[in-house]
């Protein structure tokens, strides 16, 4: 049995329904795909210092990774952040000054290994 549209023709549409079709196997190889590995390679980790220990919930609101704490004296705390280009920017925007910290060179040397694989 045949489905047949509003205007008399068939349901599938004017292409015999091939372009949805198409689309959906597109959609499916894409969403199949394993992440980009160059989207992990453009994370950086920083530090920064804030005025005070309230302003680290500011910091994580705006979706940065914070993952070390640190409070000096005064009332300022540093931070180790991992941070993408964006959030750097948006650092940036707040006055927030991010310094990158290096890699330990264990940690480089799998990043390296990683690449050439």
């Amino acid at each position: 049995m045949r489905a047949v549209g509003r205007y008399g023709g068939s349901a599938e549409g004017r292409y015999g329904g091939t372009a949805v079709r198409q689309a959906l196997v597109v959609l499916a190889l894409v969403t199949g795909l394993p992440p980009c590995r160059l989207a992990a390679q453009s994370l950086t980790t920083v530090t920064f210092t804030v005025a005070s220990a309230a302003a680290v919930d500011s910091v994580r609101r705006l979706g940065i990774d914070v993952v070390e704490i640190h409070p000096r004296a005064g009332g300022a705390t540093d931070l180790v952040a991992v941070v993408t280009p964006r959030d750097r920017d948006q650092l940036g925007s707040r006055g927030w000054t991010a310094r990158d910290l290096p890699r330990a060179p264990a940690a480089a040397a799998l990043e390296a290994r990683g690449v050439l694989m």
